[in-house]
């Protein structure tokens, strides 16, 4: 590792820096008006910011040098924005000349300075690494699977409508983690639903309360297919609706038909049973007079 002037050092072996010292006194004598000392100042910053080897960095002064004459961007100052926004665009080094122009062509086309433009995009760079540092946060906690809640689920689902500079696949990340507390809590709610239902009708059965038990049953199986009617509905299915809706009106005849049958059955039971009692308190009242 070397240093320039006590600075950060650079990668760059002891030849690497002679050589890289050398070009930039020959451009300061011939090509610009920019000191040595300037020139080996904008390469430190670049390779502060991660710029690496002699040709890398050779044709970034250059260019950030160039950008001094042409724009209201300057220096070691410049060379640290454009290396930032390199990293933050994930472009390679060598596109360090793209990344200039299309700076340039914008402050062609918008009413706003080089250095401005530069300013937006790490201002949006700053604001993209909070939204990722809160997503990574909501995603460690939903996947504590002792701590998580459908509580939190609701409150990630609510923090991820603000996360606009979030790419496809951080967000799919987050919508899974979210997804996954969520089918785990509908999972438990049907089984304890299962559960209750059974106890249920195993209660009424025991009370020969028959209609209460295939009532039940009608107004589950009536809320599934109403909720798949919707789901049809929701998707333009045709096809599907029609089937929806044929199995609820046969549904709604068949309990119809059940309820019938077992309140005629109850009747008949309580009929017989009133016979029975007032038989036996007639042939009472027989014996008591005889």
């Amino acid at each position: 590792m070397r240093c320039w002037g006590g600075k950060k050092p650079t990668s760059l072996t002891a030849t690497e820096i002679e050589s890289l010292s050398e070009e930039m006194l020959t451009l300061s004598g011939t090509v610009t008006l920019t000191t040595r000392t300037e020139l080996l100042g904008i390469a430190v910053a670049a390779g502060r910011m991660g710029i690496e080897g002699t040709k890398n960095l050779s044709a970034f002064v250059k260019l950030v040098d160039a950008l001094s004459v042409t724009t209201n961007l300057m220096g070691e100052n410049a060379a640290t924005s454009i290396a930032r926004i390199l990293e933050v665009a994930g472009e390679a080094q060598s596109n360090v000349t793209g990344v200039a122009s299309a700076i340039n062509a914008l402050s062609n086309s918008v009413a706003a300075t080089e250095s401005e433009i530069v300013h937006f995009v790490l201002r949006l760079q700053s604001q993209y690494e909070k939204q990722n540092r809160a997503a990574d946060r909501w995603i460690e906690k939903l996947s504590d699977t002792n701590g998580a809640t459908e509580q939190m689920a609701a409150q990630a689902e609510r923090a991820m409508s603000s996360y606009k500079l979030l790419g496809s696949e951080k967000l799919a990340a987050l919508r899974s983690a979210i997804g996954s507390i969520r089918a785990e809590t509908e999972s438990l709610n049907q089984s304890l639903s299962a559960t209750l239902s059974s106890l249920k009708d195993e209660l009424d059965s025991l009370n020969n309360n028959q209609l209460t038990i295939e009532t039940r049953a009608y107004q589950v199986q009536l809320a599934s297919l109403q909720e798949q009617l919707d789901q049809a509905r929701s998707l333009g299915n045709n096809e599907a609706i029609n089937n929806a809706k044929e199995a609820i009106q046969l549904l709604r005849e068949t309990y119809q038909l059940k309820k019938a049958s077992i309140q005629s059955s109850d009747s008949g039971a309580s009929a017989s049973t009133s016979d029975t009692t007032s038989t036996g308190g007639q042939r009472g009242v027989y014996r008591e007079c005889h």
